[in-house]
């Protein structure tokens, strides 16, 4: 097994724990599915609005949940697509880091 599949199994793991103890909610569960159809998925808060039409106020408040309980992380950012506007950030499964301690 690569460190690739380790990473993506332990993520998928942390999130149906989550989904087990009843910790997730229907809205966080809205949220997620995109990321489960696509285990490598980096997306913005404002390509989910468009992806699960809810609402960017719903979006925020379960990204910020997610982001709580260690379902989802900040991957990275989107470089803005004009000028003056601000970076996005990239949400994705957490990427377990696998053999960096000595």
């Amino acid at each position: 097994m690569t460190r690739k599949h380790q990473s993506t199994e332990t993520s998928l793991d942390a999130f149906y724990s989550k989904l087990a103890d009843g910790s997730l909610q229907k809205m966080e569960l809205e949220v997620m599915d995109p990321f489960l159809d696509n285990q490598n998925l980096l997306i913005t808060r404002q390509d989910l609005v468009v992806i699960t039409g809810l609402p960017i106020n719903c979006i925020c408040g379960r990204i910020k949940s997610l982001l709580m309980k260690g379902v989802l992380s900040v991957c990275g950012e989107e470089a803005p697509k004009t000028k003056g506007a601000k970076y996005r950030e990239l949400l994705g499964l957490p990427r377990v880091q696998m053999g960096l301690f000595i």
